[in-house]
Formats: structure tokens, C-alpha cells, sequence
């Protein structure tokens, strides 16, 4: 079985899921930057500064959920709705106070 889902956008993000550890994983494609500054960080500190995966995304955030939710589309669809609304609520209130 495969370790990982393929990419899942919802509400203008990207996600997979992890089925070896059930866990929805927020990813985006790493810029040029991010690799070449990867590598830099790699070299000099002897691990990566970000988790990018060979296929070039790089992990924002994860959070669980069960199997059986991520393959019922609906169930999947609504427990991402509220995960988008507390990333952006979690954004909105650490731009807030650093203002």
C-alpha cells in the first residue's frame, strides 16, 4: 500500500494524507529559494531547515485523522473546512500581535 495520498487541494491548499501514520499533512510545492536555501542549511548544519520530500513539497503543518474519514470524501471534505478556518484564524491572530 502506499505510504502517502496523492495531492488533495481543498479551499486553495494542498494536502495528503499519511496513511502509515494517519495524519493530513498541509504541503506546498517547494520554491527554488527554499530548495537552494535547504541545501545551504544542509551543508552547514548537517540537517535540513525544512521537510521537503522528493517530489518537492514542503510540509507546513499536519494534524491526525482516521483512515476511514480521509476515504469518506464528505467526512474529509468538512474536517478540512474547519482545518482551513483554524490555519487562517491561527494566521489572522499571530499577524495581529506581532502589529
Amino acid at each position: 500500500m502506499r505510504k502517502k495520498s496523492g495531492i488533495y487541494k481543498y479551499n486553495g491548499k494542498c494536502f495528503r494524507y499519511d496513511y502509515e501514520h494517519a495524519i493530513v499533512e498541509y504541503v506546498a510545492k517547494a520554491t527554488a529559494q527554499e530548495k537552494k536555501d535547504n541545501e545551504e542549511w544542509i551543508a552547514k548544519f548537517g540537517k535540513p531547515l525544512w521537510d521537503i520530500d522528493e517530489s518537492g513539497y514542503l510540509l507546513i503543518d499536519s494534524i491526525g485523522l482516521s483512515r476511514e474519514n480521509w476515504k469518506d470524501k464528505e467526512a474529509r471534505n468538512e474536517y478540512l473546512e474547519e482545518y482551513c478556518y483554524q490555519l487562517e484564524d491561527f494566521v489572522a491572530s499571530e499577524l495581529a500581535g506581532m502589529f
